[in-house]
């Protein structure tokens, strides 16, 4: 292995290692609040839907003006500035960020008091139904949470600098500042009612963006006025998020369709899906957020100085470990969903049906954890050579396809369990985007080679193939031999998770894949063999 190589996963390897676990804290936060919350407010029901279909706002605000776009323009221009090593060259990068975060609040300010004056006139739109009470109840919701863009666009610009220097820990650990102060909103939400969670979903995201002031790398740099507009790098942002913007917009129409299709369910399954959804991010998040984080500056920097050989085995490498981390983690699931559920849903105010629902979605929703994994890592790569336009046609093609999918799932599929197909839109959509992006990278990156890939894949799935006939056996077994109680379902998931996890890494050590052995030689290394 070149000097080149060790140095490249020597940054994103430990780096990733560390962001796992922080984003596994994050995630599991993220859990118990979304727990607690249907616990209080259920998965069914106009407070608890009147909220998930309040936060599409902010969220459509957000993401169409900055979010993803803003992420993946503004790291491979900034971290280009930083590749090239020049003084000059830093300071002129300085500039550009600092023109970026006062731009994002000179743009974003007026759109959201507008946004907050014409609410009673859109949010009837995004229920979705007649339901006066509903309607009434998502308003003030609404205008409460639309404070929350601004804050959450300036944490995106912080996040990009404190990455593109390859400091990692502070932005990955401020989103647990957030969720902690929604999990306190919904206690007190539990006494004075649905506001109370609306209220802290805003305080939790200025609270985010303070915690991560002191660490940034240079951070009175960034708070240096600058309004260049003309900059070439602020062009080169600008030419970079307008296609993403494009996307976003696919994205959050896609978003705004299951909540509406959603709410024309009889039982309003809003909250359950959104349940449903944080269980699958929880794989997502943990493994691919965190390694296609720590790669993307990497990525950009190697792309700046046209070290495509270099890119190419950045990807490859992501996207196998990837493979090898989240295609257990959807069988994993998909075989246990009904005890997960079982265990969350205990002591809740959610009746059969709920628990039903919820355990639908989260196993349609799990087919597709590995295209949602990919779905991390491919836009990024593109973004790294500066190609916005391809990821955005691909994701506004296979959104066209989910929506679609989610229509028809509603009009043939009965009832409530037209929550599966919602759901599994979403799935079929995220896997034709993952390999419709595969192929469109490997053909604008020869170096880019997809053999490696596909025997990662296969011999990934092979491994998962016995960890589930293994686990699906001991789950049956227990089945009969517990129960399926709440404590039944918690002593299966306790036998079940750590022995599956074992399957799985001997299997890959078996069939000799690479990925199974660095994460063998970790775990050695860590407990000291």
């Amino acid at each position: 292995m070149s000097a080149a190589n060790t140095r490249r996963r020597r940054i994103v390897l430990p780096a990733a290692g560390l962001l796992m676990v922080a984003f596994l804290l994050s995630r599991v936060l993220g859990m118990v609040r979304q727990v607690l919350f249907t616990s209080i407010f259920g998965t069914t029901g106009i407070q608890s839907d009147a909220y998930i279909t309040a936060f599409r706002a902010p969220e459509l605000v957000f993401n169409l003006v900055s979010g993803g776009a803003l992420t993946s323009a503004f790291i491979p221009t900034f971290a280009g500035y930083l590749a090239r090593k020049s003084a000059a060259e830093e300071a002129e990068g300085w500039r550009v960020a600092s023109t970026v975060f006062y731009l994002s609040m000179v743009v974003l300010l007026p759109i959201l008091v507008l946004a907050i004056v014409v609410a009673p006139l859109y949010v009837p739109w995004l229920v979705g139904n007649n339901n006066a009470t509903l309607i009434n109840t998502t308003i003030p919701l609404t205008r409460i949470m639309l404070l929350q863009p601004l804050f959450m666009a300036l944490i995106t610009v912080c996040q990009g600098v404190s990455n593109s220097y390859s400091r990692f820990t502070a932005p990955a650990l401020a989103p647990l500042v957030y969720n902690l102060s929604v999990i306190v909103g919904i206690l007190v939400g539990h006494f004075v009612g649905i506001t109370a969670v609306a209220w802290a979903v805003t305080i939790g995201a200025a609270l985010q963006f303070a915690v991560q002031i002191p660490y940034l790398p240079q951070g009175r740099r960034l708070f240096r006025f600058a309004f260049e507009i003309g900059a070439e790098g602020v062009r080169d942002i600008g030419r970079l998020m307008l296609p993403r913007l494009f996307g976003q917009a696919g994205i959050q129409a896609s978003l705004v369709t299951t909540t509406i299709l959603a709410s024309m369910l009889p039982s309003l399954p809003n909250s359950g899906l959104a349940l449903a959804w944080t269980l699958i991010l929880l794989p997502v998040g943990i493994f691919a957020a965190a390694l296609a984080t720590t790669a993307f500056p990497v990525m950009s920097r190697q792309a700046a100085v046209n070290d495509m050989t270099g890119f190419a085995r950045t990807v490859s490498e992501t996207m196998r470990m990837v493979f090898f981390l989240t295609v257990p983690a959807a069988a994993g699931l998909i075989i246990l969903a009904p005890r997960v559920i079982r265990v969350l849903s205990y002591g809740s105010s959610n009746n059969e049906l709920s628990i039903h629902l919820v355990t639908l979605a989260t196993i349609y929703y799990a087919i597709g954890i590995p295209g949602h994994a990919l779905a991390e890592v491919l836009p990024r790569a593109f973004f790294a050579i500066k190609d916005s336009r391809t990821p955005v046609l691909v994701v506004l093609w296979t959104l066209a396809l989910a929506i679609f999918l989610s229509v028809m799932a509603v009009k043939f599929i009965p009832g409530d369990d037209a929550i599966a197909g919602l759901a599994a839109a979403i799935s079929i959509a995220v896997l034709a985007e993952a390999i419709n992006l595969t192929l469109a990278l490997h053909r604008a990156v020869p170096e880019f080679a997809l053999g490696p890939l596909g025997w990662s894949l296969v011999r990934a799935n092979l491994a998962a193939g016995v960890m589930a006939a293994g686990v699906g056996w001991m789950a049956a077994y227990l089945t009969h031999a517990i129960n399926t109680s709440r404590f039944g379902s918690f002593v299966a998931l306790v036998i079940c998770i750590p022995l599956g996890a074992g399957i799985y890494l001997a299997a890959g050590l078996l069939l000799r894949v690479p990925e199974a052995r660095i994460m063998a030689a970790r775990v050695r290394s860590r407990i000291g063999l």
